[in-house]
């Protein structure tokens, strides 16, 4: 099984079709779906950005009774810190600044948890060594 990334669950919750089969699929499959506390975070920062704060809480809930929610450890802050540096000395600080802390932090419980990322922004994981990414949209096409 792998790791879903904020931007899927978002799609999903926007009634994206493609997002809702990709999803369906994996329940149907694995029987639960598995994402990070930081996406879950980013999750309810859109309830409180949203013009019906209470409907959106409740369908972020909901969804989330779905999802197994993966939490950092000692071994993903190590990875953390390693990603951030790796990033900065190759690429420099503002790759950093556009990828994000989040899903930096992502990545690392991603890699900790020796799983596969679910994403279509590619372009904030490709850069760091050893992830190996799903881009959902290229996949249900």
């Amino acid at each position: 099984m792998a790791i879903i990334d904020t931007d899927l669950l978002i799609q999903y919750l926007r009634g994206n079709p493609l997002a809702t089969k990709y999803l369906d699929t994996i329940i149907d499959q694995e029987g639960e779906m598995k994402t990070t506390i930081f996406t879950v975070g980013e999750l309810f920062k859109g309830v409180y950005e949203s013009s019906n704060p209470a409907k959106t809480e409740r369908e972020v809930t909901d969804l989330l009774l779905n999802c197994a929610i993966l939490y950092p450890t000692l071994d993903s802050t190590r990875i953390w810190a390693q990603i951030t540096t790796e990033l900065k000395t190759k690429y420099g600080k503002q790759l950093i600044k556009d990828i994000g802390d989040i899903d930096q932090l992502i990545a690392s419980i991603v890699l900790s948890s020796q799983e596969r990322i679910i994403t279509r922004n590619v372009n904030h994981y490709d850069k760091i060594r050893g992830l190996e990414i799903i881009n959902w949209e290229q996949s249900v096409k």
